[in-house]
């Protein structure tokens, strides 16, 4: 049976039946309430990161270079992550989809508000 475990704000991991591991919107070293630092995750085969905000993005990168995970996101996301040396990167463009060998892939749009101080 497929793990599915919370790691605080909208950090998740996943792991499949067959063993593939997937995180999304990595948040680890920085959320407050996380259970685990991004060093202690381990093995990872897939990043999925919902939008660039720090709070789903910041740990993306440092963890694709750390264990080599290919990087799903929107192609904006997956061109700047390649400038910073992220080699497995997959674009999806919003509205579109794609069969990965753990499952498909939506990339739906999802609209909310930004944060604002004062």
């Amino acid at each position: 049976m497929a793990k599915l475990k919370f790691h605080g704000q909208s950090t998740f991991t996943i792991e499949t039946d067959d063993g593939t591991r997937l995180v999304i919107d990595p948040f680890f070293d920085d959320n407050p309430v996380s259970d685990v630092k991004r060093a202690d995750v381990g093995a990872v085969d897939y990043i999925l990161c919902t939008h660039g905000h720090y709070d789903h993005f910041v740990d993306a990168i440092p963890l694709a270079h750390e264990t080599g995970a290919t990087l799903i996101s929107t192609f904006e996301i997956v061109s700047f992550a390649e400038t910073q040396g992220v080699v497995n990167g997959h674009p999806l463009h919003i509205g579109g989809g794609y069969d990965f060998p753990f499952g498909r892939v939506k990339m739906t749009a999802a609209l909310h508000g930004g944060q604002v101080h004062g």
